[in-house]
């Protein structure tokens, strides 16, 4: 083997491994970022969890803790003297936060 063969050989090794080395550490820098991304998601979705209790998604702004004290409110609705019946099924949406008590159309919860 000639000189020239020997040096190109031992340069195309070098290049080789400073190609390879840098696929790595591009490999290992995304694989870190994305990783990262996950732990970010994760650790909101762990605070937005914990923080439900006191104000979840749809809760009214005051409302508190869904189970603690509740108000009851009566509803009579009339249109041109006829009374508006509330205790049909279109209107009995049960919701967390409010309702009509025991489906009676009069007395919300």
């Amino acid at each position: 083997m000639g000189k020239k063969t020997r040096e190109h050989r031992r340069e195309r090794r070098e290049d080789f491994a400073s190609k390879r080395t840098h696929q790595k550490r591009k490999s290992n820098l995304l694989a870190a970022g994305i990783l990262g991304i996950i732990a970010v998601i994760v650790g909101f979705s762990i605070y937005t969890f914990i923080d439900m209790d006191t104000s979840g998604p749809g809760v009214p702004e005051g409302a508190g803790k869904l189970g603690d004290e509740h108000e009851h409110a009566s509803l009579l609705v009339r249109i041109f003297g006829d009374q508006f019946d509330f205790s049909t099924s279109t209107y009995q949406i049960k919701n967390s936060w409010i309702h009509f008590e025991e489906s009676d159309g009069k007395t919300i919860h």
